[in-house]
């Protein structure tokens, strides 16, 4: 195992992402990047739940012992919540939250700790263990009625993986999956040859997306990428930290796009299947 000396947190923010103030709701902003790294490599999917596990409990206690408001964040909940989407696939978060959810004292912690329901790492079955509005009062459901091709930006993570043109890509694995498994960034492991993976476009005003439509240099990065395109991956900064890499390890995997499914007209976020070309 590889030390890291590295800060508690690490942050890649957008360019152009202009300075904010000390406000808790500015700070709450500055630390929807953050993902948390620990001072020793993480390289497989037990190391990470572990690393996630810790950080829970630690936010929890933390709460408690600052008598926090019910479903009111407080400092660190925000970097915790960034790093369970970014390192875990949806098997490993559905036990993370079921471990959780199960302690009574963290239920006032889930919405900063999670999000609002409904999840995307819930199953079926798992509709009825807690009441969604106790969460988020405009909440019915906990699992989504309907299948869900991609995640929604907030639950998305912080990206694993990145294109040339800045896009961010979160593997999807589902299937056979071992806590003895590299992170879902390793691509020596997956489900089957279609591998399937969630793209996300960054967010930008509509001034910025209209002069980007403007040069033709800059057009593609505000679209998914179309069937039939290759696209290089590299691990994003965050993840080769976090997995005690350097930069200059950084692989560089050219996937051939098959097809790609947006959440919804308009979404940000997409499903895709790919094959390594």
């Amino acid at each position: 195992m590889v030390d890291v000396p590295a800060p508690l947190f690490e942050v890649q923010q957008d360019q152009g992402t202009s300075e904010v103030g000390t406000d808790r709701s500015a700070t709450a902003e500055r630390e929807d990047g953050l993902v948390i790294r620990t001072g020793k490599a993480i390289r497989t999917l037990g190391d990470a739940v572990e690393h996630i596990n810790t950080i829970m409990d630690r936010q929890i206690d933390a709460a408690v012992d600052q008598n926090a408001p019910v479903n009111e964040a407080i400092r660190g909940d925000a970097p915790a919540r960034t790093t369970f989407y970014t390192l875990l696939p949806d098997p490993q978060q559905r036990q993370v939250f079921l471990r959780v959810a199960n302690q009574v004292r963290a239920w006032p912690r889930l919405r900063p700790l999670f999000g609002a329901p409904p999840f995307g790492f819930l199953r079926n079955e798992d509709a009825g263990i807690l009441r969604a509005a106790g969460i988020a009062s405009n909440r019915s459901n906990m699992t989504h009625e309907e299948f869900q091709s991609a995640a929604s930006y907030s639950q998305f993570g912080a990206g694993q993986l990145y294109d040339e043109l800045a896009r961010e890509y979160r593997v999807i694995r589902r299937q056979n999956v071992s806590d003895t498994d590299p992170l879902p960034c390793n691509f020596d492991v997956r489900d089957k040859p279609d591998m399937l993976l969630q793209v996300r476009l960054r967010r930008r005003t509509r001034e910025k997306k209209l002069e980007m439509m403007r040069d033709v240099t800059q057009r593609d990065q505000l679209n998914f990428p179309r069937p039939g395109d290759r696209i290089i991956l590299k691990e994003t900064k965050r993840i080769l930290q976090i997995q005690g890499k350097r930069p200059d390890n950084a692989v560089a995997t050219t996937l051939l796009v098959k097809r790609v499914v947006p959440r919804s007209l308009g979404s940000a976020t997409a499903a895709l299947i790919a094959i390594i070309s």
